[in-house]
């Protein structure tokens, strides 16, 4: 087989040689044809035979086209068997005498450098059997002249156990380093070659990767193998294929076929032989629907070769896969308390990332505490992450400084600290407005506050915060907002009612006196809808509790903050409740429950309880981002919420 892998090796020289003779054509068509390269004879073998034998012409620029070789033996035309462009196998014709071989291939003809001689006395093989098997069985060689004395050969592996049976018949025994080829047999200084191939069993070492997907490219190495990649079978488990890439007599390069789960992979040749470990066939994942809904939901994974044993996790627990399961489809159901998370199939010890699934109308947490704790402060979202800060530690100490959750990675990290000319304090004002932040008022250790900040996430340092005109009245547990890019704080409490801060002048104006009437005095719930501020709950000026509700419209800011008939807030509560906006409607988290307003509802129906919080959240905030809402109690546990869709 060594002769085979320079057959393959020569065949591009040809090849090469046409591709430049066709560039040469297209670049100058008046240039000649080029002259075939001719034919060279460097050996033959065996160099003496009778009648019959096959020999073995090695050399140069030979036809892999058979018919194209005229091979004589002093002048007598014999029969090509087999062609390369770098052997050709031969039987010596009837009448041959002893003399010089020539090969004429095309208009050129090559010549031995020796005589080939016809000895009527060399042994002959007419027959081997069996043509194939694996290295420790017995060969029967039939033929004519064999002697006592006489060798076999197994390529170039010398059988070491040879029985001289008759002149006409030969046993040998297959040695273990024989490779596939022509059988050889010796008497004396004379030789003969088998006219068939024997073919020795191949023999699989291993194989890599041990795991690959449908249409990957394998390596399988072994013995004995064919280097003529059309004569090599591959086969997983009962899968046949004759996809090969690539073939040497040590290695097989094959793509997978499709089939599912494990299988022994095996090499044909005349015999077969099994790998020692199965090949594990790895899933092709195409699609999974849908990527969110309801707990109980039914979500249908597509793609091919899914094993009988694969199982599908969804975060991190295993879940039952339904009935009717294929090598080309999943189903499970979201478990009736699954909060959601990655989807992962598993098959043949590999993890397959497939996506992920979102659970609907419930809160999940995402994170870990982040380390502080933090009641009656602020928070905001810049740059799709969120900010909180100030209000109060877990000892009752203000805090002065800010942590950030970034949703993206479920991660807290620490924020910047408040410069020293600016109070740390509890229950501030505060509103965006162009990436920039606006504080203001608040409880400081020195008391009710009416200093008013404009602070700048993106710029470090002290240079971020810029002192603004001071709010007209101190106080704190107000209302900051902004609606039309106008920024808005009220304190009904402490004596004001609700002032436009103009930014272009730095300046406050009133937009609605201090009315008494309104109960909603100090820690209101409050969020902007639909360009109104809504306020409600939270404390009366007589330090009561309210449940009334009301609006706020800056288009129309004489009729000033409007009492909703016939509208309550759903819960009583002395501090704010946390509330956020999405989709046209606004959502408030109070302790366990979450509540939904529909401001183009009935009044009666306009509050509804939609689903309830993970757990009972003390003085939480919310906050919305990309579609999805998430909440954080004092000690920054964080939660996902993601609405019906």
């Amino acid at each position: 087989m060594k002769n085979q892998q320079r057959v393959l090796a020569m065949v591009a020289i040809p090849v090469l040689a046409l591709t430049a003779i066709i560039g040469c054509n297209k670049k100058d068509k008046t240039a000649p044809d080029a002259v075939p390269t001719p034919p060279v004879i460097t050996s033959f073998t065996p160099t003496e035979a009778q009648v019959g034998t096959t020999v073995i012409i090695t050399g140069q620029h030979f036809s892999d086209d058979k018919s194209k070789n005229t091979v004589k033996f002093n002048g007598i035309t014999a029969e090509v068997s087999k062609a390369t462009t770098t052997e050709l196998s031969v039987t010596v014709p009837e009448e041959a005498l002893t003399g010089r071989i020539t090969v004429k291939v095309g208009d050129s003809t090559a010549t031995s450098l020796t005589d080939f001689k016809v000895n009527p006395t060399a042994p002959s093989i007419t027959n081997i059997s069996p043509t194939h098997g694996k290295p420790g069985i017995e060969v029967t060689i039939t033929g004519t002249r064999f002697a006592n004395d006489s060798k076999v050969y197994f390529g170039s592996a010398q059988a070491t156990e040879v029985t001289f049976v008759s002149a006409t018949s030969l046993k040998a025994k297959v040695p273990e380093a024989a490779l596939n080829g022509k059988l050889k047999v010796t008497a004396g200084s004379l030789e003969t070659i088998s006219v068939p191939d024997f073919w020795v069993k191949p023999t699989i070492t291993g194989f890599t990767p041990a795991k690959a997907k449908e249409g990957e490219v394998i390596t399988i190495t072994g013995t004995n193998f064919s280097d003529d990649k059309t004569l090599d079978t591959v086969w997983f488990g009962n899968i046949k294929t004759s996809d090969i890439v690539e073939a040497t007599t040590t290695t097989i390069r094959v793509k997978v076929p499709s089939f599912s789960g494990n299988a022994t992979i095996a090499v044909m040749l005349k015999d077969s032989t099994q790998s020692p470990t199965p090949f594990s066939m790895l899933p092709n994942i195409t699609s999974y629907t849908p990527g969110f809904g309801a707990r109980s939901t039914l979500v249908t994974i597509n793609g091919k070769n899914f094993s009988s044993d694969a199982t599908v996790t969804l975060n991190g627990t295993v879940v039952p896969i339904e009935a009717g399961r294929t090598s080309t489809s999943l189903q499970f159901k979201v478990p009736a308390d699954g909060i959601g998370g990655n989807i992962v199939l598993k098959q043949a010890g590999t993890d397959h990332l497939i996506g992920s699934f979102e659970v609907t109308n419930i809160w999940v947490p995402i994170s870990a505490k982040h380390g502080g704790y933090y009641v009656d402060g602020m928070s905001f979202v810049y740059n799709n992450k969120i900010y909180i800060g100030l209000g109060r530690n877990g000892s009752g100490n203000l805090n002065n400084g800010f942590q950030i959750f970034d949703p993206s990675t479920k991660t807290w990290s620490p924020g910047a600290t408040l410069p020293g000319f600016v109070n740390a304090r509890a229950l501030p004002s505060f509103t965006m407005l162009n990436n920039k932040v606006y504080i203001g008022q608040g409880n400081a250790s020195s008391g009710a506050r009416n200093d008013w900040w404009e602070y700048d996430p993106s710029v470090p340092g002290d240079a971020a915060w810029i002192s603004k005109t001071y709010f007209p009245v101190a106080g704190y547990g107000g209302v900051g907002f902004t609606i039309n890019n106008r920024v808005y704080n009220g304190n009904f409490y402490h004596g004001s009612g609700i002032y436009e801060y103009i930014t272009a002048t730095n300046t406050w104006s009133l937009s609605v006196a201090r009315d008494y009437t309104v109960q909603s005095a100090l820690y209101s719930t409050y969020f902007v809808l639909n360009n109104k501020c809504y306020i409600g709950g939270g404390l009366t000026s007589g330090l009561g509790y309210t449940q009334k509700m009301y609006v706020f419209d800056p288009a129309n800011a004489s009729l000033g903050v409007k009492e909703l008939t016939g509208v309550s807030m759903p819960f009583t509560v002395q501090s704010s409740a946390s509330t956020f906006v999405m989709n046209g409607k606004a959502y408030a988290l109070m302790q366990a429950y979450m509540y939904e307003f529909d401001p183009a509802a009935a009044p009666a129906s306009a509050w509804k309880t939609i689903t309830t919080t993970p757990e009972s959240i003390p003085e939480s905030s919310a906050a919305v981002i990309g579609g999805i809402a998430y909440c954080w109690g004092p000690d920054g546990i964080v939660y996902k919420y993601i609405p019906n869709r």
